[in-house]
């Protein structure tokens, strides 16, 4: 299975996905939903779910939340 994240920490193992105005449409969460539980599950790696408005209003909270989910 090829997929695409949005940022990938390989020595962490973990998935930052930034989730933008795609991921509001209808049946979007579920798909996303689903598309993790099967990565997660293909490649053993965690997710990090962070919204584009949080990125764009405070990035610094976000770079929080890395270094947090990092630990």
């Amino acid at each position: 299975m090829g997929c695409v994240v949005d940022f990938f920490a390989a020595s962490a193992r973990l998935v930052v996905e930034v989730d933008g105005a795609v991921h509001m449409r209808p049946g979007a969460r579920e798909r996303d939903d689903a598309r993790q539980a099967v990565i997660e599950a293909a490649y053993g790696v965690r997710f990090l779910r962070v919204s584009a408005e949080l990125v764009e209003r405070d990035v610094f909270a976000v770079v929080a939340l890395v270094r947090a989910a990092l630990r």
